[in-house]
C-alpha cells in the first residue's frame, strides 16, 4: 500500500489481522520501515523485535485482532507522514505464526 496516495484524516490509524488462530495471544510489531536493522530478510518474522514496538493483542473467536494508534491529537501527529512496517505474530504450540509484512504510508 505504500504506492497508494495518502489522505489526511483525523481518525486513528487502525491495523487489523484476520485469519489468525482463534483466541490467540499475539502482537503487532510496528517499526519505521527505513530504520536500519528493522526489516529482516528471512524467517517468519520480517521485523526485528528489538527494533519494533510490540503491541499485544488477543484475537477473538473468529481470529480477528486490531489495534488503533493515535487516539489523541498529539499522538496522532507523531504518526503523520511516516512509512511504517507492520506485522502480526503469535506463538501456537511452540511455532511462530506470522502474517506477511505490511508497509504503509501514513497521511500528513
Amino acid at each position: 500500500v505504500s504506492t497508494l496516495p495518502t489522505l489526511s484524516s483525523t481518525e486513528p490509524l487502525r491495523i487489523a489481522v484476520s485469519g489468525a488462530p482463534a483466541t490467540a495471544k499475539g502482537m503487532f510489531l510496528v517499526a519505521l520501515a527505513n530504520q536500519p536493522g528493522a526489516v529482516l530478510a528471512e524467517g517468519p518474522l520480517l521485523l526485528a523485535a528489538d527494533h519494533a514496538q510490540a503491541l499485544p493483542v488477543l484475537t477473538n473467536s473468529s481470529g480477528l485482532a486490531r489495534v488503533e494508534l493515535g487516539h489523541a491529537g498529539a499522538v496522532r501527529e507523531r504518526f503523520c507522514g511516516l512509512t511504517l512496517a507492520v506485522q502480526y505474530a503469535c506463538v501456537v504450540d511452540g511455532a511462530v505464526i506470522a502474517s506477511p509484512g505490511l508497509r504503509l504510508q501514513t497521511g500528513h
